[in-house]
């Protein structure tokens, strides 16, 4: 066996070698933007969840409001003032808002 055979060699393998990394390299990418897209994908599904439940807030908001409106004054009064403590979130709190001191029974 000469010299030239072994050197041709070499260089054969030195390019499989090569090729082995750019295969590895290609392969690594889609892997990458694979999981670049499910995190992006995440944080949409977050925010589409929490403007889904704001939506759902003000559709339960806007029906009660309907309701109450539709009733009898001292139940309006009332149901209005049970909006606004589940609005503020008075309720949660222990802090409820009391209907003896609404403008109406203050004048009176």
């Amino acid at each position: 066996m000469n010299a030239s055979f072994f050197k041709s060699s070499f260089s054969v393998h030195r390019l499989v070698g090569f090729y082995r990394v750019v295969i590895s390299a290609a392969s690594f990418v889609p892997e990458f933007v694979a999981a670049l897209f499910f995190v992006q994908a995440r944080e949409a599904n977050k925010r589409a969840d929490t403007i889904n439940e704001q939506l759902v807030r003000s559709e339960r908001i806007s029906q009660a409001t309907e309701l109450a409106l539709s009733a009898d004054e001292e139940t309006r009064n009332r149901l209005t003032g049970v909006i606004i403590e589940q609005l503020l979130n008075l309720t949660a709190k222990g802090q409820e808002i009391s209907m003896a001191n609404s403008p109406q029974q203050l004048s009176a």
